[in-house]
């Protein structure tokens, strides 16, 4: 898992997008196993109480992709776990 994390100073809307590597690009034999990935943003708390998911979406590398529009977010400090 990999966790990124921004700021934002102002309302916006935002598009976030995840991307795999499409199962053709791997060699004949190399790849058993279809690759399954979730896609999730929240912000962070600075209270002490759990973070609010505001996004997620799961995909798979034969899909290729997950977006998650996030429409009014207000100004805070975010993460995305991929």
């Amino acid at each position: 898992m990999k966790r990124y994390t921004f700021s934002t100073s102002y309302t916006q809307d935002l598009w976030v997008a995840a991307d795999s590597y499409d199962p053709r690009l791997y060699p004949f034999g190399c790849r058993k196993a279809k690759v399954m990935a979730q896609f999730l943003v929240r912000k962070i708390s600075t209270s002490g109480t759990p973070n609010p998911t505001l996004g997620e979406k799961y995909f798979s590398d034969w899909i290729g992709f997950g977006t998650v529009v996030l429409k009014n977010l207000e100004s805070g400090d975010y993460e995305i776990f991929i």
